[in-house]
């Protein structure tokens, strides 16, 4: 997931200006956003967020069942998607029982905005603003001069800066506690980072994943949840390590119960302590565990609950903004450095790119995406566009049923019962043979790198193709492929931002409506009393042929013979502008 360098030329210019002075820094703490929490006399918090809860209680939804959505990192790339996906999953009947949405970087800055609006979300509006350009506006403020006085004297941060631009373009000042409550069409949030001082610190739990929940920021930080900023939580989760600072919270203490039923509050303690969060993609790039752990707690609200939960259906929905990491621009290159790795190797991105892309193979593993790796699991368009074409297809008709569905096993174990209250804890996968029972969830994983094997189904359930829209998935895979990972849509040659979020969308309709794989989770979630089918497998609402008005090479082609796919797809791509693209799609 490199970001692009040339927006960060004037901050490394005014790094190397300051270097000799920052030992003189005195800092004072004007970043921390988090306040300390109130306690009732019977220790329970005041000014919660019940949208952030992990636990779950009350009486269960319409269905028994719990619906999931992950939502993966990836920049505006990300973001884009993981709206798309949610627009889709609207017209599906889905999205108003989902109930709850873990997010990470990317897909925090649109899962964070859905969430606020939820229900009366305007889809239209919230399109146009997730196609914002958030980086220029950021670069520009970090480069003012008052800026860069207040980053060498206290605290202030270029992370500050990003998180005031999303507070300014997208959440207006918002806190968690502007949630609401939960409901119909209203999902529990739950904003992922990694915790870079490795642990949380309260009741024996600890680990790099830090969650904005109510329980880990009120039980491990003694900090009320519902008045931090929401435009904080996000960037802490999209802190992408060597672009953007840390993000700071404190912890505070809370003091000894006096006994009565008096109201007190968290202090500061001496000397005080905080923790330092990133990019949530070191921990869980996916955002799955997170929902793991919110479907656990689902089904066993109580002791009282456990035997009718336990049997109850279990949705996981992933919108999986991965890119693969192979270029082939750099595999031409003798020399692949830009102009920052003049000044400063870049080599460590990559790095990181290669865990978190390991890390996702693993879970993906676990969920029983990647259990029967197929030859074409890894099929993307750098791979067939050369040659082989209609074959390397036929190859992912043949197996790609095993790539966007499967199941994951949970495993619990449970003390106590009859006089004593029953308690229940999820195990860890590998820790199987000591459980005491088991649950399973359904897996739809959504992914960007598989766009080129959608397809529909002919009266026999045979996958079938029309040779456009071949030609169709290969370059909308093509151009999805190439959108870079940052907080701008950039892409291939002349790629404005409004014809690359046309491509994600296509993408998610072309995933959404791949029947297939669509008709699985329809028949799964009709049977579990989730949505109708009908309304599940209605007719997707039609895209702009991105192909047709937004790509020059495709413009003149009419006749889609193999050979004119390799011919056509071998030439640099080059799109239209954003004006033309949008008088195009107009016609």
């Amino acid at each position: 997931m490199m970001p692009p360098f040339g927006p960060l030329l004037p901050l490394l210019f005014s790094a190397v200006s300051l270097f000799g002075l920052q030992g003189c820094a005195s800092h004072d703490s004007i970043s921390v956003k988090n306040t300390p929490a109130s306690f009732r006399g019977d220790n329970s918090g005041i000014d919660e967020a019940p949208r952030t809860e992990m636990g779950f209680s009350g009486p269960p939804p319409k269905s028994a069942a719990f619906v999931g959505l992950a939502l993966s990192g990836g920049g505006s790339r990300a973001a884009n998607f993981s709206l798309a996906v949610m627009e889709e999953l609207n017209r599906m009947g889905l999205l108003e029982q989902v109930n709850a949405i873990s997010t990470v970087s990317g897909g925090s800055v649109a899962g964070a905005y859905f969430a606020l609006h939820s229900d009366k979300i305007n889809w239209p509006r919230a399109r146009t603003l997730m196609v914002e350009d958030f980086i220029t506006p950021w670069a520009m403020q970090t480069i003012r001069p008052d800026n860069l006085l207040r980053q060498f004297w206290t605290d202030f941060d270029r992370s500050d800066i990003m998180a005031s631009v999303l507070d300014e373009k997208l959440f207006g000042g918002a806190t968690f506690s502007n949630l609401g409550p939960v409901g119909p069409g209203r999902p529990k949030l739950f904003i992922n980072a990694t915790n870079a001082n490795g642990k949380i610190g309260y009741s024996g739990v600890e680990g790099v994943r830090f969650v904005f929940d109510n329980t880990t920021v009120r039980m491990g930080l003694q900090s009320d949840i519902g008045a931090y900023p929401i435009a904080s939580a996000v960037m802490a989760s999209a802190a992408f390590p060597g672009v953007f600072n840390r993000v700071t919270l404190e912890r505070f203490e809370r003091p000894l119960d006096t006994g009565d039923d008096q109201p007190y509050r968290a202090k500061a303690q001496n000397p005080r302590q905080f923790i330092h969060l990133m990019d949530g993609g070191p921990a869980d790039n996916l955002g799955i565990e997170t929902l793991l752990e919110a479907a656990f707690s689902h089904f066993f609200v109580s002791a009282d609950d456990l035997p009718s939960r336990e049997s109850g259906p279990c949705l996981l929905i992933l919108a999986d903004a991965y890119q693969s990491e192979s270029s082939p621009e750099t595999e031409l290159k003798s020399d692949p450095r830009s102009a920052l790795d003049h000044f400063i190797d870049t080599d460590f991105f990559d790095s990181i790119s290669v865990m978190l892309a390991q890390r996702r193979e693993d879970m993906l593993k676990a969920l029983g995406i990647r259990d029967e790796v197929s030859p074409s699991a890894k099929l993307n368009s750098r791979e067939i566009l050369p040659s082989g074409l209609l074959g390397a297809f036929r190859q992912a008709i043949v197996n790609h049923g095993s790539r966007r569905t499967g199941t994951i096993d949970l495993y619990y174990r449970c003390r106590g019962g009859g006089p004593e209250p029953r308690e229940c804890d999820m195990l860890p996968r590998f820790a199987s043979s000591v459980k005491s029972g088991v649950f399973t969830c359904k897996v739809w994983h959504l992914s960007l790198t598989d766009i080129s094997g959608t397809g529909s189904l002919d009266e026999d359930n045979n996958l079938v193709y029309s040779e456009a829209r071949r030609l169709s998935n290969l370059m909308v895979s093509h151009i999805v492929d190439r959108i870079s990972t940052n907080f701008r849509l950039t892409g291939p040659n002349r790629c404005g931002p409004r014809v690359l979020q046309a491509a994600i969308y296509q993408a998610a309709a072309y995933l959404t409506r791949d029947l297939p794989s669509v008709k699985e989770i329809c028949d799964f979630s009709s049977e579990a009393g989730i949505v109708n089918v009908d309304v599940c497998m209605a007719p997707s609402r039609s895209q702009p042929d991105i192909v047709r008005i937004a790509v020059e090479p495709v413009s003149g082609l009419r006749q889609y013979a193999p050979s004119e796919f390799t011919q056509t797809v071998e030439q640099p791509l080059e799109c239209i502008t954003d004006e033309d693209f949008a008088a195009r799609a107009e016609k």
